[in-house]
């Protein structure tokens, strides 16, 4: 089975800012390369949450709505493991684009966002080529900028 590498330039979507790419599973699923007839495969949803678990490992994303418990769980904290058996325990079998409304919901870190608009990324400035001629290599931009 191949391994997805999320700094491969076709998701390159995951990171964009303001979160477009991150917001909703499905969005996810979509900066994959996942189209509205796949979205409720298992594989699909094998590849969101391996790709959700290396952004929370980046510490370059957060759950900002946890969909219908949010109001017993937003005061808690969760480790990346904790929060991903969530997700997996509400991602059911067969789940497709309007399900994923009702789930959990993802924004950037503050840091993250922070250091992109030091480079001076705004919301109408296209992402793909803001990278390319702004930031060059994003994995290593990352890990040089992301907090110790």
């Amino acid at each position: 089975m191949k391994r997805i590498n999320i700094f491969d330039k076709e998701h390159v979507n995951l990171f964009c800012y303001p979160g477009d790419g991150i917001e909703f599973l499905h969005s996810v699923l979509f900066s994959l390369g996942y189209t509205y007839k796949g979205l409720f495969s298992q594989k699909a949803k094998k590849d969101g949450l391996f790709v959700i678990e290396e952004l929370f490992k980046l510490d370059l994303i957060y759950v900002f709505h946890w969909g219908k418990n949010h109001d017993e769980m937003k005061n808690n904290t969760y480790t990346i493991k904790e929060t991903l058996k969530y997700i997996d325990s509400i991602w059911f079998g067969g789940a497709d684009y309007p399900d994923f409304y009702g789930m959990v919901m993802f924004g950037h870190k503050k840091w993250y966002l922070k250091e992109l608009e030091k480079l001076g990324m705004t919301d109408t400035t296209d992402w793909k080529e803001f990278v390319k001629h702004k930031i060059g290599n994003l994995e290593q931009w990352i890990e040089e900028n992301r907090p110790k």
